[in-house]
């Protein structure tokens, strides 16, 4: 029913069940229709009767069945009544539950830095931050914004604030996006990727850009196992099975592992990838066996220097991708058992 030709919101709760929108919604949407009508005018009474009116049939008797409780000072009867009905739809919030949620939430890899700062906004409601909130959603912009770059750029500034973040961001992606269109079209993405992760694994000093991980290609890792079983086969050792059921292996492994100590989360893709991509070097010391026995001191030599080469590669791209700062030995080690075993394949 229309009232001024003003529609009201949505009932709360018509009938028994769920509620389509959580109360804090629909109050705000039910003050901004009484603002409309000119409610501020209104009589206590006519406010009540409007407000138990648009909240729904089953509210109501909700409301009916609640026990009578004593006005708070200075509350008049329409004001008791929205407390009552937000006390009881409104569910208990856990502060510490509500923080880690807002602490969890990282920037998606496409996400404006706008949206993102909208989006912790909304988390940091019911986290009780007070006046601390625009330092707290600050501070998680800085820890976990997808481009490295830029948060070299926020740590630059070290009178630091939300609105200089999101002035900074704007001005970084917007030039990202001219860039981009100035330059023209591009290889495609999983051409970019085959070739920024091969260069990775061939140098693990090599300065590597986390974007590139973002276009997982699984075509290279399967054809750099293709060629290590193969040259392994014309040495006469026939070990198709064991490379890729050790590899299905140590990828699950490390997707478990790498989910587990970073707060961004990986992708299967990205770990095959990875691992596979890193595989080169083993590929090039299994070439090498052809020609040259490695039974001896140099053979293990070269093998223990082809499985640092290739932990340190894989380790070097997967701290890079999470943002997982100083945690490269952690993330090397279980690369290092991976390739090691590889490594014996090869050589034994």
């Amino acid at each position: 029913m229309n009232v001024e030709g003003v529609s009201p919101p949505t009932p709360f709760l018509a009938r028994p069940g769920k509620p389509a929108l959580p109360w804090s919604d629909w109050i705000f949407s039910f003050h901004n229709y009484l603002t409309a009508l000119g409610g501020e005018a209104y009589s206590t009474e006519r406010k009540t009767a409007l407000l138990l009116h648009c909240v729904g049939a089953e509210a109501q008797r909700v409301y009916r069945t609640l026990p009578v409780q004593p006005r708070r000072e200075d509350e008049d009867e329409f004001h008791a009544a929205e407390r009552q009905l937000a006390e009881f739809y409104e569910p208990q919030v856990n502060v510490i539950a509500e923080r880690f949620f807002f602490r969890q939430r990282r920037q998606e890899s496409h996400e404006p830095t706008a949206d993102y700062v909208a989006a912790l906004r909304r988390l940091a409601v019911n986290c009780s931050f007070g006046q601390m909130t625009d330092a707290m959603i600050r501070d998680q912009v800085v820890e976990a914004t997808v481009h490295p770059i830029l948060r070299e750029r926020f740590l630059q500034d070290k009178g630091l604030t939300l609105d200089r973040v999101l002035e900074i961001a704007e001005a970084f992606e917007r030039s990202r996006r001219e860039a981009t269109a100035m330059a023209g079209p591009a290889r495609p993405a999983a051409d970019g990727a085959q070739y920024g992760q091969t260069l990775s694994a061939l140098n693990p000093f090599r300065q590597t850009n986390a974007e590139i991980l973002q276009d997982t290609d699984l075509a290279g890792p399967l054809a750099f196992c293709l060629a290590f079983g193969g040259f392994l086969l014309l040495t006469g050792k026939l070990h198709f099975g064991y490379i890729y059921g050790i590899g299905l292996m140590g990828c699950v492994a490390m997707y478990f592992l790498l989910n587990l100590m970073s707060m961004q989360g990986v992708s299967m893709g990205v770990v095959v990838s990875v691992l596979g991509y890193c595989l080169l070097p083993m590929v090039v010391l299994s070439g090498v066996s052809i020609v040259l026995s490695l039974q001896g001191a140099l053979g293990m030599a070269l093998a223990g220097l082809t499985i640092l080469w290739c932990s340190l590669s894989a380790s070097k791209l997967f701290v890079t991708a999470l943002v997982m700062d100083h945690q490269q030995p952690l993330v090397g080690y279980p690369c290092a058992l991976l390739y090691g075993v590889f490594a014996l394949l090869t050589v034994f």
